[in-house]
């Protein structure tokens, strides 16, 4: 998905987030060389990590 997402779609920057206590979803994140930028409350009305 992240290769279509930046070949296909050409979108310029590409986000997850995760529930803090949901390491396998972090997990694939690391897996996917995804950069942990912090919390965020932006999306869901929840505090999610964003990477």
């Amino acid at each position: 998905m992240l290769d279509y997402g930046f070949s296909v779609l050409h979108l310029p920057v590409i986000y997850a987030v995760v529930k803090a206590e949901n390491h396998a979803s972090i997990r694939v994140t690391q897996r996917l060389t995804m950069k942990p930028l912090g919390l965020t409350n932006k999306y869901y009305g929840l505090e999610l990590l964003l990477f």
